[in-house]
């Protein structure tokens, strides 16, 4: 085979593996926080409702505890596509992504935060028999 041939045919297959596609869903201002810097930046007992929003926009979901106090919860996910999805006849048999999940959850005791919490965790998701 010639070394043209070889190096357009592996160009066709290795293409796809270096154009790996990537998603984010929730809120973006989450994507490069940790507890650590959440933590810096809420003051539990100190920041008020509007610098949370000032920091991190609307919350995604607002909930209330039975006695009453106000629970806003963020989440960002971020989600890249495993390499393996763009062997030609892979498909048929599933495909699979793994990525990051960031939850960030505030309780308001009226308009102070009271506690807050960061949580991270690693995710994997697949169909078929790649799940």
């Amino acid at each position: 085979m010639s070394k043209i041939k070889m190096a357009v045919m592996l160009s066709v297959l290795l293409l796809p593996m270096a154009t790996v596609a990537c998603s984010n869903s929730g809120n973006k201002t989450l994507k490069n926080e940790t507890q650590a810097s959440v933590d810096a930046k809420i003051i539990d007992g100190v920041t008020t409702k509007e610098q949370v929003k000032q920091m991190f926009g609307d919350p995604l979901n607002v909930n209330y505890t039975d006695s009453g106090k106000e629970i806003w919860k963020y989440e960002m996910v971020h989600s890249s596509v495993d390499g393996i999805n763009f062997v030609p006849g892979m498909a048929y048999f599933g495909s699979r992504n793994h990525g990051t999940s960031k939850q960030l959850a505030i309780i308001f005791d009226g308009d102070k935060v009271l506690h807050h919490t960061m949580a991270s965790s690693k995710t994997v998701t697949g169909t078929g028999v790649l799940n």
